[in-house]
């Protein structure tokens, strides 16, 4: 977070019962700020992913990717952000020829994704990196096959992004 300059970071005291962002803090912040990254730690259950579907839908034109380090994981969020995962895309389940507004994947295959001309209306709106400590993780412990590959795919897909959340569940 030290690297990014220009970010902003939503404290927990600012929320709705603990969950929900007021609409006019959503403006500022989003809207009128120009922040290209924002920083989402709030609990376990505590409408990060909501947030991201929130703010996709309604500023960036309910175009948007989500990634993160587990298939189950991705595929979860598909369903809830209501997007193509990359597993469907990879087993022609995704209506081949569209453009695809909303995506999912694993961190492990950005790569094959970011560069698609068919992902790029997806890669314009809104990237949301869940659980991002997991993520970092997946690089430390040495999972991801190819890690200049894959962290160069990342670094293009935010610059290609509108706006990046990084979301993860505080630590108590």
């Amino acid at each position: 977070l030290k690297r990014l300059k220009n970010h902003v970071h939503i404290d927990c005291s600012a929320l709705i019962n603990g969950k929900y962002l007021p609409d006019e803090r959503l403006n500022q912040i989003i809207a009128n700020s120009g922040k290209k990254h924002v920083v989402v730690a709030h609990d376990l259950g505590g409408g990060k992913t909501e947030f991201n579907k929130l703010v996709r839908d309604k500023y960036y034109g309910s175009c948007g990717a989500g990634l993160s380090h587990r298939v189950a994981l991705t595929n979860q969020i598909a369903n809830r952000i209501n997007a193509v995962s990359y597993e469907d895309i990879k087993a022609g389940k995704d209506g081949k020829g569209a453009q695809y507004q909303r995506l999912s994947s694993t961190i492990h295959s950005i790569d094959k994704l970011v560069g698609r001309d068919d992902c790029q209306q997806a890669f314009s709106g809104v990237l949301a990196l869940d659980e991002t400590e997991s993520v970092a993780s997946e690089f430390l412990q040495s999972t991801i096959k190819n890690e200049a590959k894959t962290l160069n795919a990342v670094r293009q897909a935010c610059e290609k992004s509108s706006l990046t959340l990084a979301m993860d569940a505080q630590k108590k």
